[in-house]
């Protein structure tokens, strides 16, 4: 078992490293595309969180563990604020600082999985999520910054 999580664990990592590579330029907004994707990844989010529960983890650290769950409670709630503005109609300007939070709380996420024995289903459910962020991605960078999420 620990064999087909370290497995697991180090396809995800992979999988991690490879959406690191610099994002393609800033694409137009298309507030439509970019309304559909978040709303596509409040499920996957909710999804992955729900996964992180105890004794579903196996020895997890506790530390680890909670510290997880906390992250991953933050995702949420900014992929259900990122969502509900651009339903409202809401823009680039006015969300990028709700996606630039929920940027960075998939990047901690990231760190602390790369550290972690986590089973198959847990790491395809944060893939997922971290797909639809990686599809955002475009429509948020700005051309000024270098940081890529």
């Amino acid at each position: 078992m620990r064999v087909v999580l370290s497995l697991a664990s180090l396809v995800f990592c992979l999988g991690l490293a490879a959406g690191a590579a610099p994002a393609a330029e800033q694409l137009p907004w298309d507030q439509e595309k970019v309304t559909s994707l978040a709303k596509d990844l409040v499920p996957a989010v909710n999804d992955a969180y729900q996964a992180i529960l105890p004794g579903q983890l196996g020895d997890m650290d506790p530390n680890a563990f909670y510290r997880l769950r906390e992250i991953m409670r933050r995702i949420r709630g900014e992929s259900s604020r990122l969502a509900d503005l651009l339903e409202k109609g809401e823009g680039h300007d006015p969300t990028w600082p709700v996606f630039e939070q929920l940027a960075m709380q998939v990047r901690n996420v990231q760190e602390l999985v790369s550290r972690l024995f986590v089973p198959e289903s847990l790491s395809k459910k944060l893939g997922a999520a971290k797909a639809i962020v990686r599809e955002l991605t475009p429509f948020y960078k700005k051309p000024d910054k270098d940081k890529d999420w």
